[in-house]
């Protein structure tokens, strides 16, 4: 009040309780029940996974069905488009192995070596317990092809220093030494292009974890 003083709110109104009203939706022409929920220090995969595993065992009467949407769906969408990406880039490393070197052994080994970058990142992520998202698959395809380059690099220094010497072990550690030093170039660029996308990250997990109503 003007004065200071208070008054209950049924001295200005009269106070009523009604019943919600009920709101019904529907997707494709049929009913639904829309239930979200936002994640508390947890990754989307294993809670995804887990709520489905629960999902798996409920009653469901006939004609009802479970969907998952919202980001989960997003991200499965993503991780389709850029394993398509991945296998795309993988045929084309092969294509330029092919028209460099014209040897089939050859460019299947060296496009083995250039695969094998990706169980050293996935041990990485799974050592650092981070998930993987969409930036691990960005950084994947990009191991991929700085693999790739320093393999076109290396094997190009090989058979030039074959010319000079048939020395195979000679050649090969001399095409290691000497190339080391722009391939350390091309893997120091990488990362320290990548730092401020990892630095963002890490404030993002550090922020999700100090606002538990972050989703």
């Amino acid at each position: 009040m003007p004065n200071g003083s208070t008054r209950p709110l049924s001295f200005f109104s009269e106070v009523k309780v009604v019943a919600g009203e009920s709101e019904q939706s529907r997707q494709n022409l049929k009913s639904c029940v829309i239930l979200t929920a936002r994640l508390d220090q947890r990754d989307l995969g294993s809670a995804v996974a887990e709520i489905q595993e629960l999902a798996s065992k409920l009653p469901l009467p006939k004609g009802y069905s479970i969907a998952y949407g919202g980001a989960y769906s997003e991200q499965q969408q993503s991780f389709k488009e850029l394993s398509f990406v991945l296998i795309l880039a993988a045929l084309l490393v092969f294509a330029v192995f092919i028209f460099l070197f014209k040897e089939w052994l050859l460019s299947l080994l060296l496009l083995f070596i250039s695969l094998m970058g990706i169980c050293g990142c996935i041990i990485a992520l799974y050592v650092t317990n981070i998930p993987l998202n969409v930036s691990s698959y960005t950084g994947i395809i990009m191991i991929l092809g700085i693999l790739a380059e320093t393999s076109i690099i290396t094997v190009a220094q090989f058979r030039q220093n074959m010319h000079h010497s048939p020395d195979v072990d000679q050649s090969i550690k001399y095409a290691i030494a000497l190339r080391i030093r722009p391939k350390l170039m091309t893997a120091i660029g990488a990362i320290l292009a990548l730092i401020p996308l990892a630095w963002v990250l890490v404030c993002e997990r550090k922020c999700s974890s100090l606002l538990p109503w972050r989703s």
